[in-house]
């Protein structure tokens, strides 16, 4: 009787030995696989960060070309204008003159 107490006893003492030694193999394995997805947040982060930041000097550059193409248009058609009303003025006075007396 005593012997089988003690197979009894042996057999519930591997059996604790077993359970622990999962618990600490599970922990083991939560914390390679927290460790898994950390880097590959980080990863993540990195190259969002780097695609958000050249989408941003995509968009810059672009923006900054179109506004000057946009000045040098607007300063070739003001350069225009001028021109023209300095070779027209007395045109558009003898214009607005016969406009006026007109009514």
């Amino acid at each position: 009787m005593n012997y089988i107490a003690q197979r009894l006893m042996d057999i519930e003492d591997t059996a604790e030995g077993i359970v622990t030694h999962a618990e600490e193999e599970k922990h083991s394995i939560e914390r390679y696989y927290q460790e898994k997805r950390d880097a590959f947040d980080q990863e993540i982060r990195t190259v969002t960060t780097e695609t958000i930041d050249e989408i941003r000097d995509n968009f810059t550059k672009d923006m900054d070309e179109k506004l000057s193409a946009q000045k040098e248009a607007n300063r070739r058609e003001i350069e225009f204008l001028t021109e023209d009303y300095r070779e027209n003025k007395e045109k558009y006075i003898k214009d607005l003159i016969d406009r006026i007396t007109e009514v």
